[in-house]
């Protein structure tokens, strides 16, 4: 089994438990390792299409925040200045 579907299956998770009405809000937060040419694993394009197969509705879909945060040979020394990316269920 790849990663990205066990990525894939927990946003789902996110989201039955936003349909459910179990939560307001849902987050996860994705710290991407580097390969061996010392990029993300996970580009923009293939989180947007994990996002894509967990079908939620519009007002639902704003509330499913995913942050990815990169890794990096060098330390962060200010994380509000950290390269993060945030995507929401809204694809």
């Amino acid at each position: 089994m790849c990663v990205g579907t066990l990525v894939r299956d927990d946003l789902r998770k996110l989201a039955t438990c936003l349909r459910g009405h179990l939560t307001k809000e849902a987050h996860m937060i994705l710290i991407d390792g580097l390969d061996v040419q010392s990029t993300p694993y996970y580009s923009k394009a293939v989180i947007q299409r994990m996002l894509e197969h967990v079908h939620l509705r519009p007002k639902l879909a704003s509330r499913l925040h995913l942050w990815h945060w990169p890794d990096s040979e060098r330390p962060i020394a200010r994380i509000k200045r950290a390269h993060w990316k945030h995507y929401t269920g809204y694809v």
